[in-house]
């Protein structure tokens, strides 16, 4: 390399200046994860919910179609509930939704979902009946729906130009 820090392989189309995996984790401390949120009832959390049913499912996780507590993302954009996820990774390295196989299995939490559950965790709060019990019903030891692939797009032609 010279003394603007370019080597020869510059000249053969490869960037020097990219560093290795091992080079990267080596400055940066390790990341606690958030805590885990408490088990809502899914009806309760509808109920405060103010967006409809539709939306909603992005507070389910679709291999257990519970309620998460825990939301992560895959490779594959979607979020999951963190338990549910690791254990399909024990089995698979294919998305549970697209089922396609994925790059990898690192999973990040979902901040922006975790954030919006907690909220309406709190909101549930104050319309919470005595009789409620705490848990959520849901059971994560349940069997996964199955893979679905998504389905083809529709092409439709545009209608044809008058002359």
């Amino acid at each position: 390399a010279d003394q603007t820090g370019d080597s020869a392989s510059e000249s053969d189309g490869e960037l020097s200046n990219i560093r290795s995996t091992e080079d990267v984790d080596e400055g940066f401390d390790e990341v606690p994860l958030p805590p885990t949120l408490p088990e809502v009832s899914e009806e309760s959390l509808q109920e405060a919910w103010p967006l409809g049913d539709t939306s909603f499912s992005i507070f389910l996780c679709p291999i257990t179609c519970c309620v998460m507590t825990d939301p992560v993302v895959g490779a594959d954009g979607y979020t999951y509930e963190r338990q549910a996820i690791a254990r399909w990774f024990e089995t698979s390295r294919k998305s549970p939704v697209t089922g396609q196989t994925l790059r990898h299995t690192e999973l990040v939490p979902n901040h922006s979902v975790r954030t919006l559950l907690k909220t309406l965790i709190d909101m549930t709060e104050g319309i919470k009946k005595p009789s409620e019990s705490s848990g959520s019903g849901c059971d994560a030891q349940a069997s996964p729906p199955p893979i679905v692939a998504p389905a083809p797009a529709t092409v439709v032609a545009p209608p044809p130009v008058p002359v």
